[in-house]
Parts: C-alpha cells; sequence; structure tokens
C-alpha cells in the first residue's frame, strides 16, 4: 500500500513539474501550455530512455549553469550591477551622523544597508 502511494505522489509530483514548465512558457506567449507540457515530458521520456542517470545529472547541471548565467547578465546590465558587484565584493564603513548608525557593505543588516 506504501508503494502504491509513493507511486502516486511521485507522478502527481512529475506532472506538477511539467504544468509549471508549460505556464512559465506561456506566461513567454510561447504557446499554450499543455503543448509545452507535452514536450517537457517527451524531452525527459527521451533522456530517460537514451541516457544513464549520471549524464542525466550532467544535462540538467548544464541547464542550472546556462539559467545562472543568463540570471548573473541580465542583473548586471539592466540594474547597474557593476556597483552591485563592487560594493558586494569590497564592502565599505558608512557612517551616517544624521541618523547615528554606521553600516558595513553588505554585510551589515540589510536594513542598515544604504544602496546607492
Amino acid at each position: 500500500m506504501l508503494l502504491v502511494a509513493l507511486i502516486v505522489a511521485d507522478a502527481l509530483n512529475v506532472a506538477a513539474d511539467l504544468v509549471a514548465i508549460g505556464s512559465g512558457m506561456q506566461l513567454l506567449h510561447a504557446e499554450p501550455a499543455w503543448l509545452w507540457a507535452l514536450r517537457g515530458k517527451g524531452c525527459l521520456t527521451m533522456l530517460w530512455l537514451v541516457l544513464d542517470s549520471l549524464r542525466i545529472a550532467l544535462v540538467f547541471k548544464l541547464f542550472c549553469a546556462a539559467l545562472l548565467a543568463h540570471l548573473v547578465v541580465a542583473v548586471l546590465l539592466l540594474t547597474g550591477g557593476g556597483s552591485i558587484l563592487t560594493h558586494t565584493l569590497e564592502p565599505r564603513i558608512q557612517v551616517d551622523a544624521h541618523e547615528h548608525r554606521v553600516s558595513y557593505g553588505a554585510i551589515a543588516m540589510p536594513d542598515l544597508v544604504k544602496l546607492h
């Protein structure tokens, strides 16, 4: 009975992941969510049939690295990321005499840090 419950729970988890893929692509105005869910399931099925688990893990790590690279580029280009990166890696002491507090770069509590 426990094995059946685990299989059902795993199937629901995979279905939720596929719906999330489809909904995310629909938010990008790509195509309907159900079509992307089917494509995602097809790609995952092909991965499971063709590759072993170590290679599948490598594929997912590469996908994660690509997603992280997109995020880094977006932050650096769209939000003055050079300034954020500089102030994160080189924290400076900033004394605010008006409010009687001292903040130390990115190490201080978030409510004490002032971004320029």
